[in-house]
């Protein structure tokens, strides 16, 4: 399982990314392109790719896969992740 510290991948660390992450890695989407509106002006502000269906099937699969993992950790080592992760979406 890779750690929350192993760093933004450079293309995303601009705060911009147009994908989906799998297994935390950045990867295209192989669905349709959604226009991103602001609610305060409804002014369109960019573009989306959403996740296709193969996404999903990858996306769960690898979730499933790392349930084992995660159940045998203790409840203090899951909780250190998830502050990790929160820290790092701040």
């Amino acid at each position: 399982m890779r750690g929350i510290s192993s760093g933004i991948p450079s293309r995303i660390s601009s705060g911009v990314f147009n994908g989906v992450f799998i297994g935390g890695e950045p990867a295209d989407g192989g669905g349709a392109a959604r226009e991103l509106i602001d609610p305060a002006t409804g002014v369109a502000s960019g573009a989306v790719t959403q996740a296709g269906d193969a996404d999903v099937d990858r996306a769960v699969a690898t979730a499933a896969a790392a349930g084992p993992d995660w159940a045998a950790r203790t409840p203090s080592e899951r909780s250190a992740i998830l502050f990790d992760v929160a820290d790092a979406i701040k």
